[in-house]
């Protein structure tokens, strides 16, 4: 187990086990999914992780393609009066390690990228290629731009 500091948070992950439990994901959850909201997200899934963020990401073993849940909120932004398929989109999700959480803080925002992160003991909606062990679970909210070519479906 190792011992992760982030942002005020102190955790205990298992590395190579959270490695391997991604490792045994055949897809992420919004390519499971297919929907045209998630497709967008997997278009724009690049741009949307801060590099700090990333960082932590490999640090816990977690695959940063491999979101275990992505949902999309609604279109908005400060063009709200635009189309929504011109519209900043706001998106959550979360992803999964394996150990705890031992010190928490409330959330690490990065406002410039209009992205905050969460991280909260337990699991929701687990993948079948993680043990039952304790977890824990990045939660995440992020503006997405419109990037397919297909009009946005409300």
């Amino acid at each position: 187990m190792d011992r992760i500091e982030f942002a005020g948070w102190i955790l205990i992950c298992d590395v190579d086990a959270t490695r391997f439990a991604y490792a045994g994901m055949a897809l992420g959850g919004p390519e499971e999914c297919g929907c045209l909201h998630c497709q967008n997200f997997v278009a724009a899934r690049s741009q949307l992780y801060p590099p700090a963020v990333l960082a932590l990401f490999e640090q816990l073993g977690i695959d940063s393609t491999r979101e275990t849940e992505v949902y999309h909120l609604a279109p908005n932004g400060s063009d709200a009066d635009g189309p929504p398929e011109t519209r900043m989109h706001r998106y959550g999700g979360w992803f999964h390690a394996i150990g705890e959480v031992v010190t928490d803080r409330a959330e690490y925002e990065v406002p410039s990228q209009d992205f905050q992160l969460t991280i909260i003991p337990g699991g929701a909606v687990v993948p079948s290629s993680f043990p039952d062990t304790p977890l824990f679970r990045l939660e995440f909210s992020v503006r997405v731009p419109w990037v397919l070519p297909e009009p946005f479906a409300g």
